[in-house]
């Protein structure tokens, strides 16, 4: 399956996927990353299941969740302005250690023009009350993810 995502892996590892990383993707970027991201919950739902052990995971895949969660575009439209639609990407990658990682990248797309502006808006307003915004915020400040 991860063949069939080789184009946007190789995109986002060679750090061509977009040219300015807090801007949004032009074309249809968005469903490819959409795809991938959606192929990376549904192996944290085999590790759930025991399908597939962490640690022959961690070895082999966890390079191409840096990449993903290098991204502050990524994590930014995501894992933070669609987080509660991808928990369980989320979930793998604190489990792989990278929680730290998506901190920073999301805390480079809320401080950019977009995220700024994001924050501005009914939705971002009503984002910075929740118990997400919360967890992302007090994780920023500690330099930590809360896991």
């Amino acid at each position: 399956m991860f063949s069939e995502h080789n184009n946007i892996h190789l995109q986002l590892r060679n750090r061509e996927w977009v040219k300015n990383p807090t801007e949004p993707p032009q074309g249809g970027k968005w469903s490819e990353v959409e795809a991938y991201m959606g192929l990376f919950e549904h192996c944290m739902s085999m590790l759930d299941d025991k399908l597939i052990d962490w640690g022959t995971f961690k070895d082999i895949y966890r390079y191409r969740l840096a990449n993903i969660v290098s991204s502050p575009v990524i994590v930014g439209q995501k894992l933070v302005v669609n987080g509660s639609s991808y928990k369980r990407f989320i979930r793998l990658t604190k489990g792989l250690g990278l929680g730290e990682l998506m901190i920073e990248s999301g805390q480079q797309w809320l401080n950019s023009e977009q995220g700024t502006d994001w924050l501005n808006t009914p939705k971002g307003k009503q984002w910075l009350s929740t118990t997400d915004s919360k967890d992302w915020i007090d994780a920023t400040r500690r330099g930590t993810p809360n896991t």
